[in-house]
């Protein structure tokens, strides 16, 4: 009777752990293919350089304090749901707010330079913002 029990207790205790791993298996998967706050892109330009399209994105991330940024890929990239490229890109530059209004992007050797202007009439709104290739 009592070897009885004794099995039942052991298949039950084997069952909850088996439940237990599979619960932490599903909660990890979950928390890896995640994205708490999902960062808005957006390809703002093309420009054919060399035979090849550089793509100019649009970056805006974060949840409260916003970081926004340019980036320059040599591929068209593609983003997941989280806005994450499935390519990295050749060149990253910030916004900055207090350097006047964007007037244009400018590449210098394959790295991105924001061309800033004090004269509103000039500047464009920084999705508008194009690529100026120094050839």
């Amino acid at each position: 009777m009592r070897s009885k029990y004794f099995k039942i207790i052991l298949y039950t205790i084997g069952s909850l752990v088996i439940v237990f791993i599979l619960l932490i298996g599903t909660c990890v998967y979950f928390l890896r293919n995640t994205c708490w706050v999902a960062d808005t892109v957006e390809i703002i330009d093309t420009e054919l350089f060399a035979g090849k399209h550089l793509y100019l994105v649009f970056r805006v991330s974060g949840f409260q304090d916003k970081i926004i940024f340019y980036e320059l890929y040599n591929e068209k990239p593609i983003f997941d749901n989280c806005g994450k490229a499935n390519i990295e890109p050749i060149s990253t530059i910030d916004l900055s707010d207090t350097k006047g209004h964007i007037k244009h992007i400018a590449i210098h050797d394959n790295a991105l330079e924001i061309v800033y202007t004090e004269n509103e009439k000039e500047g464009v709104e920084p999705t508008r913002a194009k690529l100026h290739i120094n050839r």
